[in-house]
Order: C-alpha cells, then sequence, then structure tokens
C-alpha cells in the first residue's frame, strides 16, 4: 500500500493490494454496475475488490504537526463517509508525550455518535511509562456512564515489565464494582 499527504496533511491510501495476481494496482474510485467497488491491477484487468460499495473503501487521515493522527474518517469509493464497526469519523487527542488522552466517535453527517459498547468518548490517563492507567468512558452528553462490559472506569496497574498485575473496574460513582464471583479487583502475580 503506498501512502501519501496531500495539501491538507491528510493521509491518502492511493494503493490497494489485489490478492488474486499479487501485485499493487492503483485504487479508482468506480462501483461497477452490481454495486462493488473495482480498479484495475497492472495488467489493465478489471478486479472486483469483494467489497460491497456501502462498506469503506480507504480510511482517511489528517495529522497534526508532530503527524499524529487527529481525525479518520472511513468513505466509500465515492469518498462519502460511511459507517464502520458503529460510527464513521473519529477524533484524537494527545498529551505531551503523544498518548491518546481523548477519543471520540461521530456518525457520517459528524454528529457525536453512542457506539453499541455504549459510549461516545474515552479518555485516559497514562503511566510515567506511557501505558494506559485509568480508561474512563462518557455518553453523548460528557456525563459518565457505564458501559456494555458493566463498568465506567477501568484501573490497571502494572508491574517494571509493563504487564497489568491489577485491574479495578468502578461506577460512575467511581466506587469499585464487585463482580458477579464476589471480588472487586483482580491481581495477575
Amino acid at each position: 500500500m503506498n501512502f501519501h499527504f496531500n495539501e491538507e496533511e491528510q493521509e491518502i491510501l492511493d494503493m490497494l493490494h489485489d490478492f488474486s495476481v499479487k501485485e499493487v494496482a492503483p485504487l479508482a474510485a468506480e462501483v461497477d454496475e452490481e454495486g462493488w467497488i473495482t480498479f484495475k491491477n497492472a495488467r489493465d484487468e478489471v478486479v472486483n475488490t469483494g467489497a460491497a460499495a456501502q462498506a469503506y473503501a480507504y480510511v482517511e487521515k489528517t495529522f497534526d504537526e508532530y503527524k499524529r493522527s487527529i481525525l479518520e474518517v472511513f468513505r466509500d469509493a465515492k469518498g462519502n463517509a460511511v459507517l464502520s464497526g458503529g460510527y464513521a469519523m473519529t477524533r484524537k487527542e494527545y498529551d505531551e508525550n503523544g498518548n491518546v488522552v481523548l477519543q471520540s466517535f461521530y456518525d457520517a453527517e459528524g454528529n457525536l455518535t453512542l457506539l453499541s459498547k455504549n459510549y461516545a468518548y474515552v479518555e485516559k490517563t497514562y503511566d510515567d511509562r506511557g501505558k494506559a492507567f485509568w480508561t474512563r468512558y462518557y455518553d453523548l452528553s460528557g456525563s459518565p456512564v457505564i458501559t456494555t462490559d458493566g463498568y465506567h472506569m477501568l484501573r490497571e496497574d502494572r508491574d517494571e515489565a509493563g504487564d497489568v498485575v491489577l485491574e479495578v473496574r468502578y461506577d460512575r460513582n467511581l466506587a469499585p464494582i464487585t463482580q458477579a464471583k464476589g471480588f472487586v479487583m483482580t491481581r495477575k502475580m
């Protein structure tokens, strides 16, 4: 695959891999009469990608001055934003160390959207080694939310090797949640 940047610092994918002939072929924004995304390979043969036109054909990324992805948009072969995994766009904010501290999710029209896991925002705090320590989830209005995994916040303590040795899950009021088996936290030894 070949990525490059346009004038707006957006990453553009302009090549697809044709697995049937094991060569790289340029992406063409064409949809055949049956609704399939197609392109011509290096031998000038029309190739069906196996992707329906409603599915995304590429991801457009916008980068900040540090070349970190701050906006990703799933696009179809015609360049329209389309849903994938419950959202069409995601925005990211970073801390001074380059860690994603806030990620939000949007529909194809650019409206904040609630994912199937019951959140629209994810906020993270990192330890000195750049490992996520606190992960918190919020709804469309920015209020704390309980995800479909059953908690609002996850705390992960790590050992010297960076492996998680303690996990604690919290409710919206930041009280530890007692799991079905009767424990509040998981400690790995």
